[in-house]
């Protein structure tokens, strides 16, 4: 006697215990697989943007002191965290200054408030996720008695450290961001012109 094998039959049955406890394994691992990858993701694109955020800031800040510098007829930073331009239309005193200083958690300031233009993180406003300045200075560039007073005077170096603090689940995570920039003052465009005038 010969058994027919019957296909609606077989489909009919079903799935076993054992394919459905398979396919809910497989299920559960790939979905797994996509929420850590997302998760990840995530994550690293919360970083990128704080981190984008502490650059725009200071670039900001660079782009700023660097226009004020280079249209200022005075210029002191030897005051250690105290940028100073000064400004006149004559030959007599100085008509205004430029004070620039900073705030651990408010950013750099320009006559005692903060710079417009600029979007500073602060702690009071951002608790997941802050600035603070570390590190605001100018230097001026070439050191020593070896130089000409007028040279030295011309080219400044400005540091400006900037510490991003952030939380990912219960860590707080903190990065250091160091920023230097050279700016020739208006009096290296004078010293200059005296040389080619030399020449």
């Amino acid at each position: 006697m010969k058994l027919k094998f019957n296909k609606k039959n077989k489909f009919r049955d079903g799935f076993t215990l054992v394919e459905l406890l398979t396919g809910m394994l497989v299920s559960t691992v790939v979905v797994g697989g996509l929420m850590y990858i997302i998760g990840e993701a995530n994550i690293y694109l919360r970083k990128q943007i704080y981190r984008d955020n502490v650059n725009n800031y200071a670039m900001s800040v660079m782009d700023e002191i660097f226009k004020t510098t280079i249209n200022a007829n005075f210029v002191n930073v030897e005051a250690n965290s105290r940028i100073v331009c000064g400004f006149r239309t004559s030959d007599s005193e100085l008509d205004s200054l430029k004070i620039y200083q900073y705030r651990t958690n408010q950013g750099i300031l320009v006559n005692g408030t903060p710079m417009e233009k600029t979007v500073f993180h602060n702690k009071d406003d951002n608790k997941d996720y802050y600035m603070q300045i570390k590190e605001f200075r100018g230097r001026k560039t070439f050191q020593g008695q070896g130089f000409n007073s007028d040279l030295r005077d011309a080219v400044i170096d400005i540091f400006l450290g900037i510490e991003l603090h952030y939380t990912l689940g219960d860590r707080i995570i903190t990065e250091q961001f160091p920023f230097k920039k050279t700016i020739f003052t208006r009096k290296a465009a004078v010293y200059n012109a005296s040389k080619e005038l030399d020449g």
